[in-house]
């Protein structure tokens, strides 16, 4: 059964206010589009349109206020359903899963949301419209945010295969420079996509930050509230709301981490070419401006940042030896015997 319901408030998509209920197992199930629905059951069936919307927006305000729960209300397993759409296909954690939707057969990461309030309902239905807008290659995007009867709220997301950010740091302790950097430019350009419409990421677990096996880094989940797992060791102690100066601190964290191997800990961390000896000097400003533990002492931006960072990377690859040094270690070798003088032309070989 597909009903048509014109409602002047709730989950409408944005190009139109029309909402379809289709009838599934004793469900009614709204759709926007063909990746987003939202399920409600209906206690009793109904046939009038007018006691199809009280029903659902009854329902809508029940299953919000029982959202509010701490832990899931069972314990998900592969195969099962959440949302009426989605199957699970692997488990990653008690909050994570990679999913398929039933209806487009597409694989995407899902998220259980046991803090669910209107404000962040409101968040991420935003964010999946900004994310999908921006089109960025290092961004990921949302694209469902709902709330299942049997599990609680939950947000869907872009799935990517890759490594996740946290396991690199695991395996690797300091990082070629040039890695580091592609790091840099590739996630703080999406940092810098999002801040541009007033969206901050938040970059509280690494798990959603993802290298591919080209080497392309990819910012997933953008403005999704970090998983129950989530370390957060790249947080200022006093922070934890998403802002653009927390991003801007826990990237310019993750960087320094990648260069010299420690996690920069204290308002004064140690200098980052005092831990490594090829880091050029012009790296400490800018990483130590950014890791200010007050936001209003950091760059006014990511954008500036990076440009600081790729200046002191400029400098460090720049040649270093200038002519009289190549002409006295070449004296210097000559002398060793490593390497011989050339030889004068004589007479007799003109």
């Amino acid at each position: 059964t597909l009903l048509d319901v014109d409602l002047d408030a709730g989950f409408s998509g944005p190009d139109s206010e029309t909402e379809v209920f289709e009838e599934i197992d004793g469900e009614f199930v709204k759709s926007h589009n063909d990746v987003t629905r939202q399920t409600f059951t209906v206690p009793e069936r109904v046939s009038h349109r007018d006691d199809i919307a009280a029903a659902i927006e009854e329902m809508e305000s029940h299953l919000v206020s029982e959202a509010s729960f701490d832990e899931p209300i069972e314990e998900l397993e592969k195969g099962q359903i959440i949302g009426g759409r989605y199957r699970i296909e692997s488990v990653l954690s008690s909050t994570d899963f990679v999913v398929i939707h039933t209806g487009v057969h597409q694989r995407f990461d899902l998220r259980l949301l046991p803090d669910w309030t209107d404000e962040v309902e409101s968040h991420l239905r935003r964010v999946s419209r900004v994310s999908s807008l921006l089109a960025h290659e290092s961004l990921g995007f949302v694209t469902d945010v709902g709330i299942c009867p049997r599990f609680g709220a939950f947000v869907v997301s872009e799935h990517a295969e890759g490594t996740h950010l946290r396991g690199l740091l695991d395996m690797q302790d300091q990082w070629e420079l040039e890695e580091a950097l592609d790091f840099a430019i590739q996630v703080g350009s999406a940092l810098s996509a999002m801040h541009e419409v007033d969206v901050a990421h938040g970059l509280a677990d690494l798990d959603d930050i993802q290298r591919s096996d080209s080497g392309r880094w990819k910012l997933l989940r953008p403005g999704v509230p970090a998983s129950e797992n989530a370390a957060q060791d790249h947080l200022p102690p006093d922070e934890r709301e998403p802002t653009p100066e927390l991003d801007q601190y826990a990237l310019a964290s993750v960087l320094y981490t990648m260069l010299v191997g420690v996690t920069p800990e204290g308002d004064s961390p140690f200098a980052p070419s005092d831990l490594r000896a090829d880091l050029p000097e012009e790296i400490d400003d800018v990483l130590m401006k950014a890791l200010s533990l007050d936001p209003d002492g950091r760059w006014e931006g990511i954008d500036e940042l990076l440009r600081g960072v790729q200046n002191a990377f400029n400098v460090w690859l720049e040649p270093t030896v200038d002519p009289f040094d190549a002409r006295e270690a070449s004296r210097i070798l000559q002398r060793a015997a490593i390497l011989k003088p050339a030889r004068a032309k004589s007479p007799d070989s003109e």
